[in-house]
């Protein structure tokens, strides 16, 4: 997690990863409401900055590295499914 000047930030990506982790069994439903509940308070009391983003950016960055990263593995012998 990248840290702003006034903390770690958290994004909306994180409240997706979070969400994703119940729905692949990785947390229960009560896990994710406790970790929500921390987040707010931790936000509230400026532990973690909310950092919203480009989108677009974001994506592009993503693009970006996605096709960076099967150049490396077809360059090292990995077969990559296109």
């Amino acid at each position: 997690m990248r840290h702003h000047e006034d903390g770690p930030v958290f994004t909306p990506l994180h409240r997706i990863e979070i969400r994703n982790a119940t729905a692949h069994g990785e947390i229960t439903e009560a896990e994710r409401k406790g970790a929500f509940r921390r987040i707010a308070e931790d936000l509230r009391d400026g532990s973690f900055v909310h950092t919203p983003f480009s989108w677009t950016d974001t994506l592009r960055r993503a693009d970006e590295l996605s096709k960076r990263e099967r150049r490396l593995a077809c360059a090292a012998g990995r077969r990559v499914k296109p």
